[in-house]
């Protein structure tokens, strides 16, 4: 955990990292004429216009990651059958590529029937690690629990917190890169009053990409299993109150950094009901 060169990056800054790596090639490396600044974030969601004419790719939110053997074997026959092809995605989801525009409903109504649906924003955007039970470094379930969230905040919030990336991890070495979602889930463990050890969640605040790149610090510490989707639901939900005050780039990062660690947490666990 240690080793990893993000935190050799947060601790020294991008400038002193410069400067050791330059000390050990002997030379100055050169300077961008300009800062290098991503346009737009792009997770291939949604139907999208390709450069041939005529011809579309859909790219469908995949929950968690997951797919049957018989979904998988159903989407291969609906690609064969569209003259199209499967590709995916970083964000373990799919793309139904070379689909011609008039048969985007059909395409739509059979991925449909097979489990996938496009509206899924939310699923789509987050991710989560291989995690138990088919990785030695696990502490927690990763896909199971991920799924049991995202659904959870699809019922309260339908579409309307679609703009966040929620990123869980089983364990410290984040495959699945928690430390830069919007909401970073890692797995550990937590003690009942009795003693009896469960499963946990450390939730991951204030990481991030581009203008505000950090790598987010563990505000909630050890929530258990089956209490974070709660906490999660109280965050989200001061959040988008709080959004109503604010201008339009004010994002759910924005939020976190504004409020402190205290506060956060008293959203979290419920004892800060005015602000809900």
């Amino acid at each position: 955990m240690k080793a990893r060169i993000k935190f050799m990056m947060d601790d020294l800054g991008p400038v002193e990292f410069r400067k050791r790596i330059e000390e050990r090639l002997g030379y100055k490396l050169d300077d961008f004429k300009e800062y290098p600044e991503l346009k737009a974030e792009n997770d291939h969601l949604g139907i999208n216009e390709q450069k041939q004419d005529g011809l579309v790719y859909i790219g469908f939110p995949v929950a968690s990651g997951r797919l049957t053997g018989q979904q998988m074997i159903k989407l291969a026959d609906l690609a064969e059958n569209e003259n199209g092809d499967i590709r995916l995605t970083r964000q373990q989801n799919m793309i139904l590529a070379n689909i011609k525009k008039e048969r985007v409903d059909a395409v739509l109504e059979s991925a449909e029937t097979i489990g996938i649906k496009l509206e899924r924003i939310l699923a789509g955007k987050a991710i989560a690690c291989t995690g138990e039970p088919f990785c030695n470094f696990a502490v927690a379930e990763t896909k199971g629990r991920l799924l049991d969230i995202i659904e959870h905040l699809e019922n309260k919030f339908e579409n309307q917190a679609d703009e966040l990336r929620i990123n869980l991890d089983g364990c410290p070495h984040a495959c699945g890169h928690h430390w830069i979602g919007d909401i970073g889930l890692m797995g550990t463990t937590a003690r009942t009053e009795d003693g009896e050890k469960i499963p946990a969640y450390d939730i991951i605040l204030r990481g991030g990409r581009h203008e505000l790149a950090a790598i987010g610090k563990p505000v909630g510490r050890r929530i258990p299993a089956d209490d974070v989707k709660f906490a999660l639901e109280r965050l989200i939900r001061a959040y988008q109150k709080e959004k109503l005050t604010e201008d339009s780039s004010f994002s759910f990062q924005k939020f976190c950094i504004k409020n402190d660690d205290l506060n956060l947490q008293k959203i979290m666990d419920g004892t800060l009901i005015e602000i809900l």
